[in-house]
């Protein structure tokens, strides 16, 4: 279906030249979050769910955390990082030196 889209040809195209980035999660991005590429990066973090919102009031200051938005895109992106995580060479060598301590 990615092939056959030329409304997102771009999209997809910009989104394929990403390691990691696979047909799943090229296609939920396609699908579920059409904002894509129209809003700047805290506004896309905040539909997603992955920036962290504060829990203050008044001089009280509060834990942050993540979540609402589209919980279905943040889980699909959260395995697309783990993915990108174990096939990125810096990364594992930090992986494997912080076991090594």
């Amino acid at each position: 279906m990615l092939e056959k889209d030329t409304a997102n040809e771009r999209t997809i195209e910009i989104l394929q030249s990403v390691k990691g980035i696979g047909p799943v999660t090229i296609s939920t991005f396609i699908a579920d979050l059409p904002e894509l590429g129209k809003l700047n990066r805290g506004e896309v973090a905040k539909l997603v769910g992955v920036a962290p919102i504060n829990r203050d009031s008044g001089k009280k200051s509060g834990k942050r955390f993540i979540g609402g938005g589209r919980g279905h895109v943040r889980r699909v992106l959260y395995m697309a990082t783990i993915v990108a995580i174990k096939n990125n060479e810096v990364w594992k060598n930090a992986e494997s030196d912080s076991a090594k301590n």
